[in-house]
């Protein structure tokens, strides 16, 4: 039973430690991670309840085996390290944000542009980010739409390329037309 609770004590630290990594490089620098539709909050909220799980068993097999001197004190200091991960992967999965996500590559293939287009009650927008391989992204530009009006998914825009600039029009919810460029 030792060896089980060491077991899954070191998972616990190795899924919460991918989970502090993601969530620190989405929120402290320029890249995010993106591979197909999961973010870096679905990646955080997978990794943190993955590591509150560990801890939960490793826990559980802690108070079955009784090895340990001060099992109480040792039960409790467990729980609670469960609850503060454990509400750290609800955060983290607590974006209500429903994403749909389109990319445009440019004509000669060198650039892909990722279009997260989102919309919640009366408010959405669509954030583009430069994809660098198919992991991670660079956030780019933002473009903001009224009553959560989705201008790509009901196909009110246009994109055009010039080498290494796309130009991104499309209506924002109040029947105006809205035009940025992303340099990338």
């Amino acid at each position: 039973m030792k060896k089980i609770k060491t077991v899954f004590e070191i998972l616990s630290a190795i899924f919460a430690s991918f989970a502090a990594a993601v969530f620190f490089v989405e929120k402290y620098s320029k890249f995010s991670f993106l591979i197909g539709t999961v973010n870096s909050n679905t990646l955080t909220a997978v990794f943190a309840s993955c590591a509150a799980i560990c801890l939960l068993i490793s826990a559980i097999t802690a108070i079955i085996s009784k090895t340990e001197k001060r099992i109480v004190l040792n039960s409790v200091i467990r729980i609670f390290c469960i609850c503060v991960v454990g509400c750290f992967a609800l955060t983290s999965a607590s974006d209500n944000k429903v994403c749909k996500y389109y990319e445009f590559s440019s004509p000669n293939g060198e650039h892909t542009v990722v279009a997260e287009e989102w919309s919640f009650l009366l408010g959405g927008g669509i954030n583009f980010y430069e994809r660098i391989n198919p992991i991670i992204v660079t956030y780019k530009e933002n473009f903001n739409t009224d009553d959560g009006y989705r201008a790509i998914s009901s196909g009110d825009f246009s994109v055009e390329w010039n080498k290494n600039i796309m130009n991104f029009t499309a209506q924002n919810g109040n029947n105006f037309y809205k035009a940025i460029n992303i340099t990338l």
